[in-house]
């Protein structure tokens, strides 16, 4: 062979006895493509040709053909391993590895593609989660209200409203009677809304950490601004009423925002329970001595809603100029607090609304379907003047003035007719 040959075609028993005996190096492949048989050639007529045939047969039937060619034949001088099949063997084995590693990687790469095109649901579900496991250990309210020494200060119907809030928001309102009875350690370490009278006032050094607001009773009325002083006892009880239904709301919101849809519903049905519960002690106090509906409700407030909050001179000056007449005096610069402000606590209340001119035509004409807003003043300079726009401020002192004398003065007469016919 000597190298010079690649491959070659040999009968079946040469291969094999040469690979087996000669050529140990060598191995054979493929299978079995043809078949050949041995003849002996004699010359025609040849006398002995029957004999021959006779003793050929007898040797196959004497089996000493496979006898004579697996002495011959069958002999295996080369090892007994066969090179073929443990080459086979191997290349089979890593075959069989590469198809099983491209199964895998294959597997994994879906995988990893079914993760990538939903990773913003399984991102929000994870932040869902996290923001559940934070907000588990939240107190049910996060904000508690705290009222000091003004149980002497209140008329009937604060008194009557501020006992309803507390059996209603128990957990959230905390009422001492006199300051020797306050101490700031012994609260619970949550964010806390003060309203004190001014001689408790007098007394505070300084804001601790964990009060955002102080809203003070007090008894100088030139200090009086219907922003963190007021002048009766009343007007805090009516802006705790506010403070409560504002922080529930933030916190329903933040509940809701979280996706703790439970939790934020049921900070909802508190808020319109607390608010129910205070229309209906408000109305029971107008008709315990007369029949009264709220058509005829003497509580009249005036909003000021305006584009922008900010510290205006003009909105000082009028809170000072009707604040003996109006109380509270209330600023709104955004359209749906003041909306959902409106339509949670105002129903029975007459409003005398100041609306900038930078609100739209149809949110004005919104406001006047409403049956418990009398008079909508429009403050501002406007391209498009009619006669409800005042662009001065002592026009619009006059205008509402003038309103709400006109206002008084049939809420007067209406109530004599009642007391007539009573």
């Amino acid at each position: 062979m000597n190298d010079y040959i690649d491959a070659s075609l040999w009968s079946n028993i040469s291969s094999t006895y040469h690979v087996n005996n000669m050529y140990c190096e060598l191995m054979t492949v493929g299978v079995a493509f043809s078949h050949s048989f041995y003849q002996i050639p004699v010359k025609r007529g040849w006398l002995y040709k029957a004999d021959l045939d006779s003793h050929i047969l007898s040797f196959m039937e004497s089996a000493e053909i496979d006898r004579i060619s697996a002495k011959w034949f069958g002999r295996c001088n080369c090892s007994t391993t066969s090179l073929f099949d443990a080459r086979t063997d191997t290349v089979a084995k890593r075959t069989l590895s590469q198809i099983f590693i491209t199964i895998a990687l294959i597997s994994i790469m879906s995988i990893l593609i079914h993760f990538w095109s939903r990773r913003n649901y399984f991102i929000s579900i994870m932040t869902r989660i996290s923001r559940k496991d934070s907000i588990i250990n939240l107190p049910t309210t996060s904000t508690q209200f705290v009222l000091i020494d003004l149980s002497t200060h209140l008329n009937e119907l604060a008194s009557a409203m501020l006992e309803t809030m507390c059996s209603l928001a128990k957990d959230s309102i905390f009422n001492f009677e006199n300051d020797s009875d306050f101490d700031f350690d012994k609260l619970p370490k949550k964010i806390t809304i003060l309203f004190v009278s001014s001689k408790f006032a007098a007394t505070m050094k300084s804001k601790p950490d964990q009060v955002e607001r102080v809203f003070i009773l007090e008894e100088d009325k030139s200090r009086v601004d219907n922003q963190e002083r007021f002048a009766t006892g009343k007007d805090l009880i009516f802006l705790l009423a506010d403070e409560i239904y504002r922080c529930y709301n933030k916190e329903a919101k933040a509940y809701s925002e979280s996706g703790d849809l439970i939790k934020a519903n049921l900070k909802k049905e508190e808020v319109s329970r607390i608010h129910s519960e205070l229309k209906k002690t408000h109305q029971r106090f107008f008709r315990r001595d007369i029949t009264i509906n709220t058509s005829t409700s003497t509580l009249t407030r005036l909003i000021w809603l305006k584009s922008k909050l900010k510290d205006d001179v003009e909105t000082k000056r009028l809170i000072n100029l009707f604040d003996e007449i109006v109380s509270p005096f209330s600023v709104f610069a955004n359209l749906s607090d003041f909306c959902e402000y409106l339509h949670e606590h105002e129903t029975f209340a007459h409003i005398f609304l100041i609306i900038d001119t930078d609100y739209d035509d149809l949110v004005v004409a919104d406001f006047h379907k409403r049956s418990n807003i009398k008079i909508i003043c429009r403050y501002g300079q406007s391209s498009s003047k009619n006669e409800t726009t005042i662009d001065n401020y002592p026009e619009l002192c006059l205008h509402l003035t003038h309103d709400l004398i006109t206002h008084y003065n049939k809420l007067g007469t209406a109530y004599t007719l009642i007391k007539k016919s009573a």
